[in-house]
């Protein structure tokens, strides 16, 4: 079955929405706004507050015509008033058009010899981000922003009946957070150190209405769950960043867990050794492992920032498309091939991603991700054409999906029959496989499909991009069914 993929815009806009996820959550713990005689309470109560705990979900989908991204983050955080300093951790999930996909998040930020400095692992990578290049990435001052949700007492109602949060008897407030309490949350120094305060008109800010429940515990009148409908106000701050994308759903919620638990956070000696110094902002680095995580690219390398080279090709790689070979490096493979033909080429399944004790039904595939030492990751099919349940590793290699994303540390090349490869262009590619009436030519990218006439899923199919016309994603595949 052919594998979608979405266009740059889409693709862009979900590492946009993540940055604002980001932002969200690192302003969020603390913030709370209560009706007059809830509010005054609850801030005199965290006025001296010195750690929050809280875990952040978030949902959200977008679309783009038929293309569809669907996105969640659980992450648990911890942040202390003095000295100032955040450590956050979890997971983001993401599905592209059906394609599964996922990272690990963490971030520290500490001051370190009076300046804030920001650790952030993402695709395994520890960066290290120095305000002079950065900004200041996050507000630490949440009671002041207390402040200002008071000021928006009277939007909000409050219940009638108290309700269970986190199996505490809780006040439940409802209405919205608005107008100059978002400018003084979304300030433009704040938006800036994530590299969109551009994309942003402080006065449709100010013009924003985001629908807010919160939850305050009785006993002790502290928040206890803060629910924002970010839907509208989201899709507003976009802007034309988002284009003719979408914004379906978009929620956060922020689950304060406990208080003044946290005595001191501290950045271990060995992310500190690990980490490479992000010199060309952290606006710039978190939108490249964010893009390449959810399949971005611009055909350059993320790591070095040159753009990917031509590979030689081997004498072993089939001339026609459907020969079935790929060279990967110096190596070809045949499909259908076993797991161990790919790894000789020096990539590695993530066993992580897909156990190699996976269940795979008859006439099913699952796919393996394949990473080099480097960071690169390639996605390929891996089938069971038997009549019975396999596992993983008695299944056979089957066909391969890349991008020039996933290329985009460098140091590994990809080359389909022919010679095709990255950066080629639409008359090179046309030239060697012949011309094909399956061809879709959207707006960011055109998809042109060659198929086994009696077979539908044997086929290869090469995308353009829409403005260079040169290839960004191929996918061969010779399953039999």
């Amino acid at each position: 079955m052919k594998q979608g993929r979405d266009g740059r815009r889409l693709r862009r806009a979900g590492v946009f929405l993540m940055a604002a996820v980001v932002m969200f959550a690192a302003a969020g713990c603390g913030k709370k706004a209560t009706p007059q005689n809830l509010f005054a309470d609850m801030q005199n109560n965290t006025k001296d507050m010195k750690a929050v705990e809280a875990t952040l979900k978030m949902g959200m989908s977008m679309s783009e015509g038929s293309s569809k991204m669907e996105m969640g983050m659980d992450i648990d955080m911890e942040s202390t008033m003095d000295p100032e300093a955040v450590h956050m951790a979890g997971e983001i999930k993401i599905n592209i058009s059906g394609l599964d996909m996922g990272t690990d998040i963490e971030v520290y930020q500490v001051k370190e010899d009076g300046e804030d400095i920001m650790y952030m692992n993402l695709m395994n990578e520890w960066m290290r981000s120095k305000p002079d290049t950065a900004g200041q990435a996050f507000d630490f001052k949440s009671i002041d922003t207390m402040k200002s949700l008071a000021k928006l007492a009277d939007e909000f109602e409050l219940s009638e009946e108290t309700v269970k949060v986190e199996g505490k008897e809780c006040f439940e407030l409802t209405g919205v957070i608005k107008g100059d309490v978002f400018k003084d949350i979304m300030n433009k120094e704040f938006l800036d150190s994530f590299g969109v305060g551009e994309l942003i008109d402080e006065d449709d800010i100010a013009k924003m209405e985001v629908p807010c429940t919160i939850d305050i515990s009785r006993e002790d009148i502290l928040p206890v769950r803060m629910y924002m409908d970010m839907k509208d106000a989201v899709g507003a701050i976009g802007g034309e960043e988002l284009g003719d994308v979408t914004v379906d759903e978009y929620y956060m919620e922020i689950l304060y867990t406990s208080f003044n638990k946290t005595d001191k956070i501290e950045v271990p000696a060995n992310v500190k050794e690990s980490a490479t110094d992000v010199t060309e902002g952290l606006e710039d680095a978190l939108e490249d492992d964010l893009e390449n995580s959810l399949g971005g690219g611009t055909g350059a390398s993320a790591g070095s920032g040159e753009p990917l080279q031509r590979a030689e090709q081997s004498a072993e790689l089939g001339s026609s498309w459907d020969s079935y070979t790929v060279q990967l490096n110096d190596k070809v493979i045949t499909f259908p091939c076993t797991i161990a033909d790919v790894e000789a080429a020096g990539i590695k399944l993530d066993t992580d991603y897909t156990p190699l004790d996976t269940t795979v039904s008859a006439g099913d595939y699952e796919l393996g991700f394949f990473m080099d030492d480097k960071g690169n990751e390639i996605a390929f099919e891996i089938s069971n054409s038997g009549s019975s349940d396999l596992p993983l590793n008695e299944c056979l290699v089957t066909g391969i999906t890349v991008g020039d994303y996933d290329l985009s540390y460098g140091g590994l090349t990809v080359v389909l029959p022919g010679g095709v490869q990255m950066g080629m262009t639409k008359e090179e590619v046309l030239a060697l496989y012949g011309e094909t009436e399956d061809v879709y030519e959207g707006d960011t990218k055109h998809m042109y499909t060659w198929s086994d006439p009696d077979d539908f899923y044997k086929y290869c199919e090469i995308d353009f991009d829409a403005s260079t016309g040169k290839v960004v994603s191929m996918v061969l595949t010779c399953t039999e069914f």
